[in-house]
């Protein structure tokens, strides 16, 4: 009725002056729903006509338009600011839908549930962690722990309610007593919002009192009366295996009755008179006819509450009189209820275009940048065909399947991954030949008569699709420089190799060239830029490779540059090769020589591969410039990683006192300069990785463009300054530019010019005989599928035999490049390094500890912790033996070697004595607790295997990198200040039948707590009648433990003799022996009490005996 709507459209149009020019102001979209009534060829007429368009849609029902609206409407920008905010469209996960659910777990199985209430902090059930002994191996899992959203975070501390006490009234015939059961997880680090993880609203805050829709100025009864005003509350909660129960939440005359069910519990509470000695009324009570129930391993139950669209937490709930079954393994031991694991369904961003047949066959896709781009995935072995990203183009289409020859393809698929043939092979033949070579497959070559072959003979397919060694050719050596070879998959133009010719490379379709496209032959018979490789899109550097080729290039900077001439001084002569034998003799020869690292053997030996080594100047004679990229495309995860690996770095080579001066700057559309050269504290390592750790990605939010030229300039007016500024050490100052971009810049202008005036500036490149191209390094890594392979290898510096342009699969593999970069084979004798790597073990990470055993027949076996100190000591403490044990039954096992160390003599302090005071009524008595193994045989350094820092040596002021004046004291005021001061003990726990080192964050009281810890010893077994605390407590000890400023670990008896330690600058330095305890927790079931204290001996109080006893260990006492 009505006449048709299009006479209203026309009109429409011609008040909006709506022509070719401004069609782009009105869009009119004509939905139908349902088959029936729908008319196609009028709703197609109504809707605007636009290329590339769709404006008309048929629905099936009104449940399909649902869903259309829901998707449409994007709240993920509203992840930080509103609470309670779940994506409820029919395609969410289960976590969208509640992206507060988090759970709880020692380490690998789910124990409780919990809810995030803030970007940092998790409310949860206090009952979760009365039985754990250590809360610094559980984990919080935030988002779909089965897809990329799912993370797990670290506790930083757990507050518990002060009221919860479980066997509160046992006495009473109450087994068990939940009131005041609620705690707080604060999580080690903040969580990202996203759709997969969002805090709940919590009542009498503010984000519920928007999530009400009530004024400004309610009050916390106004939200009960709202939310808890009926006797009935359609409430729901999340079980174990994601899905979501209904339950109804009973106040009033209904709570009565709903309690009632305990007391029917005659198994539980065979005594219980009155219901409210259990149930307080700090509970809300559901589960009677018609609710889901919970089973155990669902605790605590977050109960909530749904209002408009936001969801509210009223309550963490128990249960009693349970709907599932009672199972033997209850979660609030640790274990599993018995509850299934069904895995929750991978999501992402949603997409502004359609995902509808953009599958990849044999693999699966994930949506990057907010759904803009799609990246394929495919197994090991596999990559995706013909592309791996597609982008979502402005028309709402994804971008086409075309091969690199312009060929379009219906459909993604995995194909295997191969290598690449040789293109031509000159002055001989390889076998065998064949289009195509699979993993694994080997290619052999060999010359012709005439022709000696350098590089390798047999190379192999690897499962990055590139092979295995270096190079083959064939050469005669009649040119000036000889053949610079044609790497597998090039092809080469130019066979004359004359001073000053050229030879060109070229890649087949589809690859891209990394390297020197052009060389030419210098003077010195040296080509220039660096061997070129064609690299496919799906071809990535491992960790592995880019640490060697990135550490083997900036060595040859970070050298002495004390030679006038301009060229790389001591042993170097020239870039690429060496001449003749060469090594640190034995005798001290260049002792007055820089500071070395060195990654591989010093020496050197003709035939061999040169390994080159780092040595480090102390002098600072090198600029190192950090430019960030912090561009849209970049993202927050891989910008907070690069962030990591370049602090790690400037930590690492501080940690060998060396002092390089450093740029940082950040950039998007616009840089910030964080760090100028200029700035007096640049070479602070300390300052500069506080600066670089104070970086936000959000900092360049508002204009998030890529203008990688405008950040170089920044670079380069740094230079310019030090140029005007110091115009006698400017030429002879390395520069080092270490860029982590993806290449993509996308204004500004090509960002390769100012690499140019970069190296007119520095004279670099200009005169042929003196080309200081040492003086220049240009770094550039790329993470992720997204990187530009094209313009990252544009901006890097080409040298012979050197990369520079690196692509690594993700953040992940760029921080392992940085930490492995840095081989400390030759360091091994510096004290309290580690190495932290991931795949480092135990020992790896506790290089000192090591585990004393004493067998003494019929009397059973003592097991005590040390710490290596020297090649030839192991410090530990005095009552882990006695008088009568004989050297033979003690050994000694470190770095986790089957090895035994026989001991030639324990050294016990003078003034111990455990039964000094037994007349007093002391039965034991600890002061003076320490004593020094000395081994047989002297200790062979290595990664397992290395000594911790003693206090008051020369190997902890460097540790501290402190001044070589400073003094003990100084040194003391340092370390252990009139406060609480953060340390750290080493404790061996079983798990899955294998025993495990663990680091416990202690607290040690040195300030104004200090009294209360010490007062507390009185509570240990056997000095009851003890009055005076000073009698059993000495000057000589450190106290730890307690409940504040927080829950501190307890040691165990089998810890005694480990170190207490400090972790400072990266080092580790040990300040006491663990002694005695108050409690020994390790034997108790019930919770630990407040006054559980340890007492160390601290090292400062002994140092005159250490220093007497290691007088020959070269420890260098101050």
């Amino acid at each position: 009725m009505g006449g048709s709507p299009k006479v209203a459209v026309d009109n429409i149009k011609e008040v909006l002056n709506i022509n070719q020019k401004r069609k782009d102001y009105l869009d009119i979209y004509a939905i139908g729903v349902g088959n029936l009534d729908v008319d196609w060829r009028e709703l197609n007429e109504l809707g605007s006509k636009k290329d590339g368009e769709r404006h008309a849609f048929i629905l099936k029902d009104v449940k399909a338009l649902s869903q259309v609206f829901e998707h449409m409407l994007d709240v993920s920008q509203l992840t930080d600011t509103i609470c309670g905010v779940g994506n409820m469209s029919a395609n969410a996960s289960a976590q969208e839908r509640t992206p507060w659910h988090v759970t709880i777990k020692p380490k690998s199985q789910e124990t409780c549930r919990g809810a995030l209430i803030s970007d940092q902090w998790v409310l949860t059930a206090a009952h979760c962690f009365r039985n754990a002994e250590d809360h610094s191996l559980w984990r919080v899992s935030v988002g779909d722990p089965n897809s990329q959203w799912g993370k797990e975070f670290q506790i930083e501390k757990a507050v518990i309610s002060s009221g919860f006490n479980v066997f509160a009234k046992k006495n009473q015939g109450i087994p068990e007593f939940y009131g005041d059961d609620i705690a707080l997880l604060k999580l080690a680090q903040k969580v990202k919002m996203s759709t997969h993880a969002r805090p709940i609203c919590l009542p009498c805050t503010v984000g519920a009192n928007l999530a009400l829709r009530r004024l400004p100025g309610s009050t916390c009864r106004d939200h009960e009366s709202e939310l808890l005003s009926k006797l009935s509350i359609p409430a729901h909660f999340v079980a174990l295996n994601g899905n979501k129960l209904n339950v109804n939440l009973k106040t009033g005359s209904e709570w009565t009755n709903c309690v009632k069910v305990v007391s029917q519990d005659k198994t539980t509470f065979p005594n219980l008179t009155d219901v409210r000695e259990v149930v307080t009324d700090q509970f809300l009570c559901s589960g009677m006819q018609g609710d889901d129930n919970p089973c155990k391993g669902n605790y605590p139950v977050m109960k909530l509450i749904k209002i408009n669209d936001f969801h509210i937490c009223l309550c963490l709930c128990l249960g009693a009189g349970l709907g599932g079954e009672r199972g033997q393994n209850d979660s609030r031991n640790g274990k599993k209820a018995g509850v299934s694991m069904t895995p929750l369904p991978e999501a992402g961003p949603q997409s502004p275009c359609s995902l509808e047949g953009v599958e990849i066959k044999g693999g699966s896709f994930r949506l990057l940048k907010a759904g803009q781009s799609l990246e394929y995935l495919c197994p090991s072995g596999f990559y995706p065909y013909p592309v791996q990203i597609r982008t979502c183009r402005s028309t709402g289409s994804w971008s086409t399947l075309q091969t690199q020859d312009k060929k379009i393809v219906k459909r993604a698929e995995c194909k295997a991954i191969r290598c690449p043939r040789p293109q031509d092979f000159e002055n001989g033949e390889y076998w065998p030949r064949a289009p195509y070579y699979n993993l694994s497959d080997e290619i052999s070559f060999r010359c012709y008569d005439g022709y000696n072959l350098r590089g390798s003979a047999n190379r192999t397919c690897q499962g990055t699709g590139r092979w295995d060694g270096e190079t083959a050719i064939c050469d005669d050596g009649a040119g000036y420089c000889l053949n610079p070879g044609i790497p597998i998959g090039t092809r080469k133009v130019g066979s004359q190799y004359r001073l000053e010719d050229s030879v060109t490379y070229y890649c087949s379709r589809g690859l891209t060239l990394r390297g020197s496209q052009r060389r030419t032959c210098q003077e010195g018979g040296s080509w220039s830029g660096t061997e070129p490789s064609c690299q496919d899109s799906f071809m990535y550097d491992t960790p592995a490779e880019v640490a060697e080729a990135f550490l083997s290039s900036l060595t040859e900077t970070i050298e002495g540059v004390d030679a006038e001439d301009g060229h790389s001084p001591g042993l170097k002569t020239e870039r690429g090769g060496r001449a003749g034998n060469w090594g640190w003799g034995e005798d001290g020869e260049g002792a007055g020589e820089p500071c070395i690292l060195e990654p591989e053997s010093l020496w050197w030996h003709p035939g061999e591969q040169q390994k080159r080594k780092i040595i480090l100047d102390p002098s600072g004679s090198m600029n190192i410039y950090l430019v960030l990229d912090g561009s849209d495309s970049i993202g927050s995860r891989n910008f907070t990683g690069a962030k990591n690996c370049l602090s790690n770095f400037i930590e690492k080579v501080a940690s060998y006192g060396v002092r390089p001066k450093y740029g940082l700057v950040t950039y998007a559309t616009d840089p910030k300069v964080l760090i100028r050269v200029s700035n007096q504290k640049s070479s602070d390592a300390d300052w500069v990785t506080e600066q670089l750790n104070q970086i936000n990605y959000e900092d360049h939010k508002l204009k998030a463009g890529t203008n990688t030229k405008k950040a170089l300039l920044e670079v380069y007016n740094m230079m310019s300054r030090e140029v005007h500024n110091l115009p006698e050490a400017w030429n002879r100052t390395r520069h080092v530019i270490i860029l982590m971009t993806d290449g993509l810049h996308n204004m500004g202008g090509d960002p390769v010019s100012v690499i140019h005036d970069i190296r007119d500036l520095l004279d670099i490149g200009r005169n042929r005989k003196n080309p200081r191209e040492d003086y220049l390094d240009i770094y550039v890594f790329g993470v992720g599928p997204l990187v530009d392979q094209d313009n990252i290898n544009a901006l890097a510096s080409k040298k012979d035999k050197e990369q520079h342009v690196f692509k690594l699969k993700d953040i992940d593999n760029l921080e392992d490049v940085f930490i492995q970069m840095l081989d400390e084979t030759r360091t091994l004798g510096l004290c309290g390094m580690v190495w932290e790597h991931k795949k480092g073990t135990d020992y790896h990470k506790q290089p000192w500890q090591a585990k004393i055993s004493v067998t003494r027949p019929f009397k059973g076996h003592e097991s005590c912790m040390g710490a290596v100190v020297s090649e030839y000591f192991v410090l530990t403490a005095a009552h882990c033996f006695t008088v009568d044990d004989e050297r033979h039954s003690i050994k000694v096992s470190m770095g986790g070697k089957k090895q035994e160390w026989e001991i030639e003599e324990v050294l016990f302090h003078p003034n111990y004595d455990l039964n000094a005071k037994k007349a007093k009524g002391i039965p034991e008595f600890y002061d003076y607790d320490v004593a020094l193994i000395k081994l047989k045989k002297k200790l062979k350094y290595d990664e397992t295997i290395r000594p911790i820092c003693l206090p008051c040596t020369e190997g902890s002021n460097q540790a501290l990198r402190l001044p070589q004046s400073t003094t003990c004291r100084q040194q003391m005021q340092e370390l252990l200040p009139a406060k609480d001061i953060k340390a750290l003990f080493v404790s061996e726990l079983s798990k899955d039948h294998r025993k495990t080192l663990t680091r416990k964050e202690v607290y040690i009281k040195n300030g104004e707590k200090k009294t209360g810890c010490e007062r507390d010893a009185l509570h240990a077994t056997g000095y009851d009648k003890v009055k005076d605390v000073s009698e059993v407590v000495t000057p000589r000890f450190l106290c730890t433990g307690g409940v504040a400023p927080y829950a501190d670990p307890n040691t165990c008896k089998g810890d005694s003799g480990g170190p207490l330690i400090i972790h400072k600058k990266s080092r580790f330095i040990q300040v006491g022996v663990i002694s005695w305890g108050v409690v020994d927790v390790c034997k108790r079931q019930q919770q630990v009490p407040a006054y559980a204290r340890d007492f160390h001996i601290n090292l400062y109080q002994v140092l005159p005996w250490l220093k007497e006893k290691l007088q020959d260990e070269d420890l260098g006492f101050l």
